[in-house]
């Protein structure tokens, strides 16, 4: 699929430069994300990264990505009417922008966290996106679940990318949580909303949450090949939602 020029955030962001890292100087970027609009933009940033045939995404299939009951805590169910404000909301604060694609008679839209935190890299973006879409996880829960998006070969070098996030110029973007209060390993949320990652009180969740792993080092054994057998074939599913989604 060729790429027209009329690709543009929702609506246009102000004339001036984003502050360096997208740090709180800018008060678009500075403003927190709410529980829609870090669902909304978890899926774009997910579906470039693990489907880029189906990228950028239709309504339709934005909305399925958005409701999918697998790689998502809490289950949701948003109409569109609250993803359509989502998008509107990110647009101007420079995370997502509404593209026309040469020979779609619909609009699609795109994460542009490049431009709102063009500081982050590859890695830094498959751990954010498993924040976003999953909330609170421990060092292992990410290193497993970024795997379609970024290898990670040890814990230290997933360990690494969240301590830069955590650094990130201008503002951190994660948060380390001790262990304790219940938590048997320490855990990380994101802080592009309000700290507490995608479970905030607004997303009712559609059913009971299912109990957190434990937190198993690689190679731990045969629970932790099931873990990622698992996981594969919640990738597999996804994959069937969005190529379903294309002609609904």
């Amino acid at each position: 699929m060729t790429m027209s020029d009329d690709a543009r955030p929702m609506p246009a962001p102000p004339a001036a430069e984003p502050a360096a890292g997208g740090g709180p100087s800018d008060p678009d970027l500075a403003a927190p994300l709410d529980a829609v609009e870090a669902r909304v933009l978890g899926c774009l940033m997910e579906k470039a990264q693990t489907t880029p045939d189906h990228y950028p995404l239709t309504l339709n299939s934005l909305a399925a990505a958005c409701n999918q009951k697998t790689n998502r805590e809490p289950v949701v169910d948003f109409d569109d009417g609250q993803i359509e404000g989502a998008l509107t909301s990110l647009g101007v604060k420079r995370y997502a922008s509404r593209i026309a694609m040469a020979g779609s008679r619909v609009p699609k839209y795109k994460h542009t966290l490049e431009v709102a935190l063009p500081a982050v890299d590859d890695r830094g973006a498959a751990l954010l996106t498993v924040l976003l879409l999953r909330g609170q996880q421990t060092l292992g829960e990410l290193r497993t679940r970024t795997e379609r998006m970024f290898h990670f070969a040890t814990p230290g070098d997933a360990q690494a990318a969240l301590e830069g996030l955590a650094d990130h110029p201008g503002r951190p973007l994660v948060k380390h949580i001790p262990a304790g209060g219940g938590r048997r390993v320490p855990t990380f949320v994101h802080l592009l909303g309000d700290g507490r990652g995608a479970t905030a009180p607004d997303i009712a969740p559609t059913g009971d949450p299912p109990p957190a792993p434990a937190d198993t080092p690689a190679g731990a054994g045969p629970d932790t090949e099931v873990g990622r057998l698992r996981e594969e074939l919640d990738a597999l599913r996804e994959e069937f939602d969005a190529f379903r989604a294309q002609f609904s």
